[in-house]
């Protein structure tokens, strides 16, 4: 196998067990449609930084195995995760699925993906009661976009218009366009203008709702281009953020550029859940999961993204719209 061979190769005590057909079976889990995922058995003694420093070694030998076998390599990547248990992700081609027909979902979710683990796999559901502030972060081209778009139809779906409103601003006034004339919207905005208007009829909600502490509808703030949206409404916006899980405010940003200096240190800090495909760098992937060494930027496929929250990093494959 390329891994063992790798590891052999440069002396590293650290191995996928295939000796037996059920410890094969035990530490492989296949999902064609996504990712395989390998359980790593790394002797004592053998450290894991040692394991991810060959990941281009690795990279290399699976494709040279894969080119054997007549196999695709296009847009081959690979992951290393060492939560709870040390794992190669490799992905699979070739992105997004096909949402399953007949979905139900419970009002405030919406289901967006399946989510995978050695463990095995599992519908994904976007909760607005568990998914507070949420950040989605890709680079052009891997999903940012469509996921945005699930998260909105899933909503309008299994929600009613009385008990959920969405404000929407989207600065390129394209992914979510189709918002625009749904009942559920109470304001789109396109330009600076427009985006002003919204923050300060959210803003003067959250005051009111503050003053009274009642409320009964929930009301969701989404951004598309976070980046784009002006400097002078981070402390607005990171405000409402803060605030907003007990006054049923969420907020749902998209960006390409998900560093600080983009899109702003108060709302920055203020995501409580991060779902991140593909992004430019190591330090863009620092940033946008909030996890040392997540590998974000590793992901090729489109539709593969990390959901990340609490420090952990679980793989998404998004349901194409």
């Amino acid at each position: 196998m390329a891994f063992n061979l790798t590891m052999m190769a440069h002396g590293v005590r650290a191995y996928i067990d295939i000796t037996t057909t059920e410890a094969a079976s035990s530490a492989i889990k296949i999902y064609p449609e996504a990712v395989i995922i390998y359980t790593i058995d790394i002797e004592p003694g053998q450290s894991f930084s040692k394991v991810f420093s060959l990941k281009d070694e690795v990279t290399a030998a699976i494709a040279k195995a894969r080119i054997k076998y007549n196999f695709p390599i296009k847009n081959l990547s690979i992951r290393f995760d060492n939560n709870p248990l040390p794992t190669l992700e490799v992905d699979t081609p070739p992105g997004f699925k096909a949402l399953p027909s007949k979905l139900i979902s419970e009002p405030f979710t919406s289901i967006i993906g399946t989510s995978y683990s050695i463990m095995g796999r599992e519908l994904f559901r976007f909760d607005l009661n568990k998914h507070h502030q949420t950040l989605v972060a890709a680079m052009s081209g891997h999903g940012k976009s469509v996921l945005l778009r699930r998260i909105a139809n899933g909503l309008m779906s299994s929600t009613l218009p009385s008990t959920l409103s969405l404000y929407v601003i989207d600065l390129k006034n394209d992914d979510l366009v189709f918002t625009a004339d749904r009942s559920h919207t109470k304001m789109f905005a396109y330009d600076e203008n427009g985006a002003e208007a919204i923050i300060e009829r959210l803003t003067l909600e959250k005051e009111e709702r503050r003053a009274s502490g009642v409320w009964n509808k929930r009301k969701v703030l989404m951004i598309d281009e976070l980046a784009e949206l002006p400097k002078r409404f981070d402390e607005p916006v990171a405000s409402l953020m803060k605030l907003g899980r007990s006054m049923g405010f969420n907020v749902i940003a998209a960006t390409q550029h998900p560093t600080a200096k983009q899109i702003g240190e108060q709302i920055a800090r203020s995501f409580t859940h991060r779902f991140v495909g593909r992004v430019e760098s190591s330090n863009a992937a620092r940033w946008a999961s909030g996890i040392e060494g997540s590998g974000a930027e590793l992901l090729q496929k489109p539709g593969s993204f990390l959901y990340c929250f609490g420090g952990d990093a679980t793989r998404l494959q998004v349901f194409s719209d």
